[in-house]
């Protein structure tokens, strides 16, 4: 596995865990609770994606610069830390550091996006369509936390 799949799939589970522990904290609203779900479902979803197509994605090695890579195991492992500790944190501090880690969505994001053009560079239709798929997932989680953090 690469080293880019690798901070991926770390990263979509790490958000993955800490948006379902969220959605189990009792004070948050009902629009809270279900965004976090919603998230944290789709988070599952695509650390399971890329773990089905990481031999496909493994022939993109080299699309992501090691600075990016850096940076998503950096928010994976503040993702982790902050699932540990919001039992013990208000609903104030708890989306401040949501602000914070919005940035792991919008890397995502963009390293998706490399993928989806390298592929549709290659004609590989399916993967484009799948990649997309994910992509808008991600532009959702975006909307979701910003209009829950404002």
């Amino acid at each position: 596995m690469g080293k880019t799949i690798s901070a991926l799939r770390k990263l979509e589970g790490s958000l993955a865990g800490l948006y379902s522990t969220l959605f189990k904290l009792s004070y948050f609203s009902i629009n809270a609770k279900t965004a976090f779900q919603k998230i944290a479902m789709d988070s599952m979803e695509h650390e399971e994606l890329i773990r089905l197509l990481e031999s496909k994605l493994d022939e993109y090695e080299g699309l992501v610069d090691d600075e990016m890579i850096t940076l998503c195991n950096s928010l994976s492992e503040e993702a982790m830390k902050l699932s540990e500790s919001v039992k013990k944190m208000t609903s104030t501090e708890i989306f401040g550091k949501l602000r914070e880690l919005e940035k792991g969505e919008e890397l995502a994001y963009q390293i998706y996006q490399k993928y989806m053009k390298e592929a549709a560079n290659k004609k590989d239709n399916v993967l484009v369509l799948i990649l997309k798929g994910i992509v808008e997932d991600e532009e959702l989680h975006d909307k979701l936390l910003s209009a829950l953090v404002n």
